[in-house]
């Protein structure tokens, strides 16, 4: 990939294309306009500029190929696909990840299946891989320049928009396509004036971010107490960055794990977030097992949609989802008590009777009792040594609990169904506001957790008390003025602890101004582009038509994590969710292929100014 980045570029086009963030989204976008404009205005020149703050163009900073091994995806390989199957392809020979892997394996090792987790920077590997693929493929009218740099303001001068980034201006461009990801801040961060964030006055040692990852590895902490803050996937990848990445080793005998210390690592790891628990592991999907919905449909969703504007989420759509949940949990536990058919035939409260026959403890499931466990505040630690215990074996449970288990599955095949209410402002804004904030995480908490393995890790530490739990659910945290240690203390506990580290393990979201990076508050304050409001719903998103681009300014568009409160969960692989990919390069193609003198004199020196210009 280094032989094509370069901080500098002669443009040999008057179309020029900018691409912000050069990640996943930014390769995709990439592989998007290049197939497509070769296919609809072939011959005619065209410069694409995509500025990354690092190196890591096609991979990002999550999946970046020098990442250790012990940090795996969340989601099988099998899932993972750099291309997509629409007409328009610049590039023939098309890999998945599973084709990669087996095209690229050594003999002696193991089959890949497509069942497999993969490491994130073996999937960084193949994206990188599958970029290169679209470059070597590029026709001599379409020119890609790689610019390692960050973008600060975009602006527009005589119908053209100009970037200016931390090491120059860049003139010029007709249309700009933001794939910058999870680049948000937390808004205290800006409020304390310091790069870290303080509490109660005072400045800790604070990771803002748990990536790049060699940062907590090269962390002296042998021996200290050390506190992290959030319990998703971004804790999991900081649990093992300073025990495994510090040397230690995770055995198994019998089925079970133990973990040999390396003398390196803390003594201790208090963790805890605003509810305490740790993700669930990953499932495997219900549709490997001939599962279909029954309740929240396609069909129930186009009716909702063609009957009501502004839809309410509790009354309207929850009770759907609670009655999928239901009736999948019992059709998970008859599964093997009853001809598949016949359970198609009853009424959910006829299946429901039935496994009362036969299940003397069984009870309907409960939603919110599976998003909200509730666990001891006293004996927080043994409580959720005994939760990851039921999560990540529940095989070594009864056939209730397998099937209870089962149902973190269920909100990954509503997800996509759900988007279709969710974009586009089609709840109420109250609406919207109570599924952000009351459900949305806990939905994404049990459905999309770490594969077994890395929770088998979690639990591991636990038993070992390396990891602890003791002050998990919502703790208050304060700094210990004269030895500028942590303080953690939970009311509902009668004790306290002191950490010499905090460690931030949550991904920040976008809120008010101060929570964007820096180009999108410039967007703001600016060109006077607004917030999307939802009613009096503010949701932290810019205001986008459906295709992606700025109501006020729509040479400008969005693609992937920035569009979130105007669309919802755009995973950073998915090339299928909130796609608005194909519908902006085809618009380029259609705008501009009329257009006259696309070639300019290369001999023309360049307009834009920097440092290397």
């Amino acid at each position: 990939m280094a032989d094509y980045i370069g901080d500098g570029y002669l443009p040999e086009s008057n179309f020029r294309v900018a691409i912000v963030g050069g990640g996943p989204k930014g390769a995709y976008a990439i592989e998007r306009l290049t197939s497509v404009w070769d296919a609809y205005s072939s011959g005619k020149f065209l410069d694409i500029v995509c500025f990354n703050k690092t190196d890591d163009f096609g991979s990002g900073p999550n999946y970046q190929p020098e990442q250790p091994d012990f940090l795996l995806m969340n989601y099988s390989l099998g899932k993972v696909d750099f291309w997509t199957g629409e007409e328009e392809q610049l590039v023939y020979d098309r890999p998945d990840l599973h084709e990669f892997l087996i095209r690229y394996q050594n003999e002696h090792e193991e089959e890949v299946l497509t069942s497999d987790y993969s490491s994130r920077a073996v999937t960084g590997i193949y994206l990188q891989y599958c970029l290169c693929k679209v470059i070597e493929a590029l026709p001599s009218n379409i020119r890609l320049h790689l610019v390692t740099d960050e973008v600060k303001s975009i602006t527009e001068i005589s119908h053209s928009l100009m970037i200016n980034t931390e090491n120059g201006m860049h003139f010029g461009f007709s249309e700009v396509m933001c794939c910058t990801g999870h680049a948000y801040s937390f808004e205290e961060a800006h409020s304390s004036g310091n790069p870290a964030r303080k509490i109660n006055g005072a400045t800790p040692t604070l990771h803002k971010s748990v990536y790049p990852i060699h940062h907590l590895q090269n962390e002296d902490i042998s021996g200290e107490t050390v506190a992290i803050k959030g319990m998703g996937l971004t804790f999991v990848d900081a649990v093992l960055a300073i025990t495994e990445g510090k040397g230690g080793k995770f055995e198994k005998d019998n089925g079970r794990m133990t973990y040999l210390a390396s003398g390196r690592e803390p003594k201790e790891i208090l963790a805890f977030s605003r509810t305490g628990l740790p993700m669930i592991a990953r499932q495997g999907d219900l549709g490997t097992n001939g599962f279909s919905l029954r309740y929240f449909t396609e069909e129930t969703v186009d009716h909702l949609i063609e009957k009501h504007e502004g839809l309410d989420f509790k009354s309207q759509l929850l009770p759907f989802i609670q009655h999928e949940f239901r009736y999948q949990y019992i059709v998970h536990l008859l599964r093997n008590k009853s001809d598949k058919s016949i359970l198609s035939e009853k009424t959910l409260l006829e299946l429901e009777f039935f496994a009362t026959g036969i299940f003397p403890d069984f009870s309907p499931f409960d939603l919110e009792k599976f998003l909200s466990p509730k666990l001891p505040p006293k004996e927080s630690h043994s409580a959720v040594i005994a939760y990851l215990e039921e999560t990540v074996y529940p095989e070594n449970f009864d056939e209730l609990h397998q099937s209870f288990v089962a149902m973190s599955s269920l909100w990954r095949e509503i997800n996509p169904i759900f988007n279709k209410l969710y974009s586009f402002g089609k709840l109420s804004g109250e609406s919207q506001r109570c599924f952000d904030l009351d459900y949305y995480s806990r939905f994404q908490h049990v459905a999309f957790g770490p594969p077994k393995e890395n929770m088998e890790k979690i639990l591991t530490l636990a038993k070992a008390g390396i990891l602890r739990f003791d002050l998990a659910n919502d703790p208050k945290v304060s700094v210990q003025h004269q030895s500028s240690k942590i303080k953690i203390r939970n009311k509902q506990v009668p004790c306290s602890k002191v950490a010499s580290l905090l460690i931030d393990a949550r991904i920040p979201k976008s809120g008010g101004l101060e929570t964007q990076p820096e180009y999108i508050r410039q967007l703001i304050l600016e060109m006077g582009v607004d917030f999307f409001s939802n009613d009096d719903y503010k949701t932290g998103c810019l205001e986008l038509d459906g295709t992606g681009r700025l109501k006020k300014q729509q040479q400008i568009c969005f693609y992937g994590t920035p569009t979130e409160g105007w669309t919802l969960d755009n995973e950073s692989l998915s090339r299928s969710n909130n796609n608005f990919l194909t519908l902006w390069a085809k618009q380029i193609a259609q705008i501009y292929v009329n257009t006259k003198n696309p070639k300019i004199n290369s001999d023309y020196s360049t307009m834009d100014q920097g440092s290397d210009k």
